[in-house]
């Protein structure tokens, strides 16, 4: 096989600006010996192979030329192995740790390192045995030169597994002490210079931000320790969630929609079904079954017309506070992002929204699992025995025959 070495170094080199002359200052070598190397007529010693991977950013493999494809394979299937390591009962440290390190390693910079930080694996790496290795392999990213995003996102997901022991230093490292980050800034900037055109649109980010944070967090209806649901909190955060949403965008259909506020599909679509489905098990327990169906009969009717975009189609919303939000709707097909999600063998057809800052899916199978599971086998079924009372009315039969009809699978062929 044909080593590429020369040809990456000459291009990762431009990379980060650095002319044949500094590199070679930086390793001590003369600028000839560089020029060599990029015209194909040696290679590098072993011994720098390590120091320009450090340099540049990059891992060994990509020096020697992997293609970028194999080396995203190797991180897929890496991270897979880690999330089912992650979720075995006992756990084995060591063998987490192992596959931490491989990705410390190589794999920093794969597009699919996110899943590394997905919420299933924070029980695991807050075991004592696993923590140094996510600590140092998060120490690893923002020592880096690796983009704003990566440092940013190991940054917020470490506050949350680091112990209370190191949180204070960590904190103190890397938090900055006031709000500096760019969002805020160019807002200042913009306002300060009289430019009420970009600060409006800045401002309304800031807005859909504090709405999100509102009626997104799904955490506040189930008691994480005990996992019992809470039935007052349940119920007060979904009708405090949807009466915002419905006064927000001005609804004024909202007994006949009491999830979409006006039967339409809106930015806010991913949080209306959640908890319109949760709102479902509240109205459930305390008797109310025909208020109960009409709200679910809601949250289906618009599940169904979420799916039905298929093209890249714009969402708005009605709110004129929100007027120059969008996000892009498209079909996508993909692995359910959790841990047990990776796991999977097959793909399922979804629903990507998506615009610069924010994203998110909809599988269908989350809503189907929710309708049918008889007991609490994941997060979003711990409520499931809320809706026994409804199980075998005509209107329910009904409305999980249409969530069962929206869910589209195509296994995953070897590859």
């Amino acid at each position: 096989m044909k080593l590429h070495i020369g040809e990456n170094i000459r291009n990762l080199r431009k990379q980060v600006g650095l002319t044949q002359e500094q590199l070679a200052e930086r390793l001590g070598i003369s600028y000839q010996s560089v020029s060599r190397w990029e015209l194909g007529v040696t290679y590098p010693d072993m011994e720098f192979v390590p120091v320009l991977a450090e340099l540049f950013g990059v891992s060994a493999d990509v020096l020697f030329g992997m293609p970028e494809a194999q080396k995203e394979k190797q991180a897929e299937t890496i991270l897979t192995e880690l999330a089912k390591a992650c979720g075995e009962q006992p756990l084995d440290p060591e063998k987490i740790c192992r596959l931490i390190r491989d990705l410390r390693r190589d794999h920093l910079r794969a597009d699919c390192f996110w899943h590394f930080w997905l919420s299933g694996n924070e029980r695991a790496y807050r075991h004592p045995d696993v923590l140094p290795e996510v600590r140092l392999t998060v120490e690893t990213i923002l020592d880096s030169n690796g983009t704003d995003k990566n440092k940013n996102d190991a940054i917020e997901y470490f506050a949350s597994i680091e112990d209370d022991e190191h949180i204070d230093a960590f904190l103190n490292r890397y938090a900055a002490s006031r709000d500096l980050c760019k969002d805020t800034l160019l807002f200042d900037r913009y306002r300060k210079r009289g430019e009420q055109k970009k600060a409006d649109l800045m401002r309304q980010h800031f807005l859909f931000q504090a709405i999100d944070k509102l009626v997104g967090n799904s955490g506040l209806w189930v008691s994480q320790k005990r996992m019992e649901i809470d039935l007052p909190l349940f119920h007060a955060h979904n009708k405090l969630g949807l009466t915002l949403l419905h006064d927000f965008c001005m609804a004024k259909d909202r007994k006949r929609f009491p999830v979409s506020g006006d039967g339409t599909v809106d930015i806010w679509v991913e949080p209306r079904l959640w908890m319109g489905f949760h709102e479902v098990c509240y109205l459930a327990a305390e008797g109310d079954t025909e208020r109960a169906l009409d709200v679910l009969e809601d949250a289906v009717s618009l599940l169904e017309k979420a799916m039905r975009i298929s093209e890249p189609h714009e969402l708005g919303c009605a709110s004129p506070w929100l007027a120059d939000i969008r996000f892009t709707a498209e079909e996508t097909w993909g692995y359910i992002g959790t841990a047990a999600g990776l796991l999977r063998p097959y793909d399922e057809r979804a629903l990507y929204i998506a615009n610069e800052d924010f994203c998110f899916v909809l599988y269908p199978s989350l809503y189907k699992n929710f309708l049918t599971a008889r007991e609490n086998n994941d997060w979003y079924t711990r409520a499931c025995h809320l809706l026994d009372p409804l199980r075998d009315h005509v209107r329910y039969l009904a409305c999980v025959e249409r969530v069962s009809a929206l869910v589209e699978i195509e296994e995953r062929t070897a590859e």
